[in-house]
């Protein structure tokens, strides 16, 4: 596993955005995110969402490893 910094945006608003730690496997696939404090956050993955700052943020599930 492998920690990178992942961009997300505000559901329905694409010119909101943020970027938050993500832990992913070996496969690329999206295991936990954190926020700024390193605290664990609540996950959609059904929806590929986060919920950061009262709000769910929309993601992408499958990161590029290069």
């Amino acid at each position: 596993m492998s920690q990178v910094m992942i961009m997300v945006s505000e559901s329905g608003k694409m010119e909101h955005t943020c970027n938050l730690l993500a832990e992913i496997n070996k496969k690329g696939e999206v295991i936990k995110i954190y926020d700024h404090n390193g605290n664990e956050l609540k996950i959609n993955f059904l929806n590929n969402e986060v919920y950061f700052n009262k709000t769910w943020w929309q993601f992408t599930n499958i990161q590029s490893l290069i």
